[in-house]
């Protein structure tokens, strides 16, 4: 018995440090609710490829790691327009503000 390590004293541990939001949506249509569903449904199953990724590569937790799940994630969870890739719908610095066409004379 001389090989067991020594247990620790008794501490009570933090409470949580993230901030969760309850909230209703309210007046939503049929379609709306449908909408919602489908996008909850596609993002728990970008999370569940992520758990499973992370669970193989066990202690592995580098930066490499997580950015190479990133880049895997990216395609599904980025808008098709453009490709992800925002930069082609930046305006120039000093373009000026951006005028609707239908005020131009």
């Amino acid at each position: 018995m001389a090989d067991l390590r020594s247990i620790d004293e008794p501490f009570v541990a933090l409470g949580p440090s993230g901030v969760a939001i309850r909230d209703r949506l309210k007046g939503l249509t049929a379609r709306d609710e449908e909408i919602l569903r489908l996008v909850g449904a596609h993002l728990g199953s970008l999370a569940a490829k992520d758990l499973k990724v992370r669970c193989a590569d066990r202690l592995e937790h580098s930066t490499h790691a997580w950015a190479a799940r990133k880049r895997d994630l990216t395609p599904g969870s980025s808008p098709p327009v453009g490709g992800g890739d925002h930069q082609g719908h930046a305006r120039p610095v000093g373009a000026g503000p951006q005028v609707p066409a239908s005020t131009h004379r």
